[in-house]
């Protein structure tokens, strides 16, 4: 909380107890004015709660992610920490010797000779996102985590067996947080493009599916946007993302969208949100979608034609 802030909002608490202390000895009580104290009482409080809060940001590889992450980055006084995941094994060789990361102190951790449970490491990782928080605060910024949720769900190790990023923070920090989603025939073919898809096992549309509804289901509660929305109307949706994440919209800010570089950027090139031509679907895939229940059933979950509708909304990737 800014200096400037804390002596307003000690001025209207002061203000607020006096004139109810001379509500209490029968002095008449003016409504209007007292109205004023605690309605600026009420929002120097949200102001303060909101810059102590943690916010995160939840998406499969492939949906469009980046591109919404890149416009929040725009927000004023957020600060984005991007694809983060304190359990992910995917940046670890095999060899130890070859994992030089010297500003990385849970890889550290995980390379000494008596290595770390889940639990150390989840510990190391609250502790230092405790200190960034805290300098966060004091520059009235507002932290925003992207979850790296391809970590979690779409290698070979157990997702059950691991807490969420929004489980491993929320057990120690006020949180808010969003999910966001795009058509699972249109990520799967890019993720399949990419050679992602050969990090779970076996590398199908249905056990992709599969996944993708653990994830959904892991972030029951929380709100899901829709990537196609987004492109369909960008400003308006980005508007409703800041009110689900309790932070400052201004209108206009996605003209800048060429300023923000982000990890993870996988997709199609270019700055401008728009739609596109869809991919075709290979014919090896076209057989699998005869044979994938799960896909059916994410489709139904997310609000999805199968066969990929006509609707421009949903044509974009």
């Amino acid at each position: 909380m800014r200096n400037s802030d804390e002596r307003d909002l000690a001025a209207a608490i002061s203000e607020a107890i006096y004139q109810l202390r001379d509500h209490e000895a029968g002095t008449p009580l003016p409504d209007d004015e007292l109205a004023s104290v605690l309605d600026q009482w009420e929002r120097l409080l949200k102001q303060n709660a909101d810059r102590h809060l943690t916010r995160t940001v939840h998406h499969f590889a492939c949906t469009g992610g980046t591109l919404i992450s890149r416009a929040i980055t725009l927000i004023p006084n957020v600060v984005l920490l991007s694809e983060i995941d304190p359990l992910s094994t995917m940046h670890i060789r095999e060899s130890r010797r070859d994992n030089f990361a010297p500003t990385d102190l849970i890889l550290a951790l995980r390379n000494s000779l008596r290595s770390a449970s889940q639990e150390d490491i989840c510990h190391v990782f609250l502790a230092a996102l405790g200190s960034i928080l805290e300098l966060t605060i004091r520059r009235g910024q507002y932290l925003v985590l992207r979850d790296h949720a391809h970590s979690h769900f779409c290698t070979r190790q157990d997702p059950v067996k691991r807490p969420t990023l929004r489980q491993i923070i929320a057990d120690s920090f006020p949180l808010r947080s969003i999910v966001t989603v795009r058509h699972p025939l249109n990520s799967f073919i890019s993720l399949r493009r990419l050679g992602w898809n050969c990090h779970f096992n076996p590398p199908t549309l249905d056990e992709y599916a599969s996944r993708y509804i653990s994830f959904i289901e892991r972030h029951k509660g929380v709100r899901i946007f829709r990537y196609e929305d987004f492109v369909a109307s960008p400003e308006r949706q980005l508007e409703e993302m800041c009110m689900e994440l309790s932070l400052p919209y201004v209108h206009g800010l996605l003209d800048m969208l060429s300023i923000v570089k982000l990890t993870g950027d996988s997709g199609r090139s270019g700055d401008v949100i728009a739609t596109r031509p869809q991919r075709a679907v290979p014919d090896a895939l076209a057989l699998e979608l005869s044979q994938a229940p799960n896909f059916e059933r994410l489709c139904e979950t997310l609000g999805y034609d199968p066969a990929r509708s006509s609707d421009p909304r949903e044509r974009a990737i």
